[in-house]
């Protein structure tokens, strides 16, 4: 199988290394999901953490689904919404 490094492929690589960056912070937060609440000295805020770090991987996921299936058929409409997913994952 040949390998093709044309713009396609490269923008599709680039999206994934972006998307995948907050990949350990979000599986840190996951992390937290035994944990009702959290210690900040003598105050016990309730844990919305986990449930943050779950929907962050989950964006993760369906993000590099529509990237890498779009990539393959070769559908602009999953670059935009890649655009949308990192816009959104950013904030």
């Amino acid at each position: 199988m040949k390998i093709r490094c044309n713009m396609t492929m490269v923008s599709a690589v680039l999206l994934s290394l972006c998307l995948l960056l907050p990949t350990p912070a979000n599986l840190r937060l996951a992390s937290t999901w035994r944990e009702h609440y959290l210690v900040i000295g003598n105050y016990r805020p309730q844990n919305f953490m986990a449930p943050l770090g779950f929907c962050e991987l989950g964006i993760q996921i369906i993000g590099m689904i529509a990237l890498w299936t779009g990539y393959r058929r070769h559908e602009r409409l999953a670059w935009f919404v890649m655009f949308v997913i990192l816009l959104v994952s950013s904030t």
